[in-house]
């Protein structure tokens, strides 16, 4: 996300500079090496080929006796869950989510932890606050009520786009198509468990039986998710790729039949926009943000239950017009979900903020 969006504003604000930390406050990498590494004149990279106990003592600094950051920045966003302390620059926070409170159950305690500790700083430190979906801004103003307005904290709504640039959509006649895609690591908040067992009744009702194939790395809480794939993978039904690189991915998403992604809990839900993007029809739960993100390009469950997830599946294998209404909406959704509109929108909000006195 925030490569994406680094992208996005060193190409549409050629007349500000865009300043990259590759090491960020408490987050200090022991190399840099696979940072992203903008070769424009308005990006500078000062921290790119920076020691951490280096990088450690600068941002110590800038919070104990306000050091000026290097390169001198006017504003200031974090992306992570984590929120710098410095002074006499305007902090912008990013809300993905709020799930570790939500649904704490989804979660490792250590995990929730860092994010809710993430958060708390951000309430005391940080000068405005971005949020991914309007869903996302209700939690929150849910767990914080009138927080926002009382302390009188500026904030958006700004929507994540595709990673993948709009490519050449499935044709219903000569894809591949013999595969059913799910993306995501493996975790509770996932739905795995559900996923595989609509995927089992599929297999026994379908006349084509499409197999199932997951791209995300092994999470918390997943060993017996992974113990049932792996012994699916041995009869043919299943194949579990780990995680995968980006022009793997994209290509996953352009063969796949579909995307399945019954997750209990989303902020955003990434995969959604990427695969529309890449005329991949989807199928989705009706939960959190995802029917605000996947609106009319997505078909939605009934309910949260294998039966209806398997009865989706059924329906777009066996309806060749369902699914060329899905990707059709699909592609139209995702092409209002655009890094460049993401990037102006925080431009504005930048604006707005450095606008006001601090």
């Amino acid at each position: 996300m925030a490569e994406s969006l680094a992208r996005a504003l060193a190409n549409i604000d050629t007349a500000n500079t865009l300043i990259l930390y590759h090491h960020f406050d408490k987050w200090l990498n022991a190399s840099t090496a696979h940072g992203l590494h903008l070769k424009l004149p308005n990006v500078k990279m000062p921290m790119m080929h920076m020691q951490a106990e280096q990088a450690r003592k600068i941002w110590k600094d800038a919070e104990v006796s306000g050091v000026a950051l290097p390169g001198k920045p006017d504003i200031i966003q974090a992306n992570s869950f984590n929120c710098p302390k410095v002074s006499g620059i305007p902090l912008v926070y990013l809300v993905h989510d709020l799930a570790f409170w939500v649904r704490p159950e989804f979660s490792t305690e250590a995990n929730r932890l860092l994010c809710q500790r993430g958060v708390l700083d951000a309430i005391m430190y940080a000068d405005a606050f971005i949020f991914t979906t309007e869903f996302i801004l209700g939690e929150f103003e849910r767990m914080f009520p009138h927080w926002l307005e009382i302390q009188q904290k500026p904030y958006t709504v700004i929507p994540l786009a595709s990673r993948f640039e709009f490519g050449k959509r499935n044709s219903i006649k000569d894809a591949p198509q013999n595969f059913w895609l799910a993306v995501g690591s493996l975790e509770p908040r996932k739905n795995y468990e559900l996923l595989l067992d609509a995927h089992s009744q599929y297999w026994k009702k379908s006349r084509l039986k499409k197999p199932l194939r997951i791209a995300g790395g092994k999470g918390w809480k997943s060993d017996g998710v992974h113990k049932r794939i792996i012994e699916w993978q041995a009869l043919g039904r299943c194949e579990y790729l780990e995680y995968v690189a980006d022009s793997k991915l994209q290509e996953l998403y352009q063969s796949a039949f579909g995307l399945v992604f019954p997750s209990h809990y989303e902020g955003f839900g990434l995969p959604l926009v990427e695969a529309m993007s890449l005329g991949c029809p989807v199928i989705a739960a009706k939960e959190a943000s995802l029917p605000e993100v996947g609106q009319n390009g997505v078909l939605y469950l009934d309910a949260l239950t294998p039966e209806s997830l398997c009865n989706c599946m059924l329906a777009v294998e066996e309806d060749s017009s369902l699914r060329g209404e899905l990707i059709e909406e699909g592609v139209n959704r995702a092409q209002r979900l655009t890094w460049q509109r993401s990037a102006d929108l925080t431009i504005r909000f930048y604006e707005r903020i450095l606008g006001m006195k601090y």
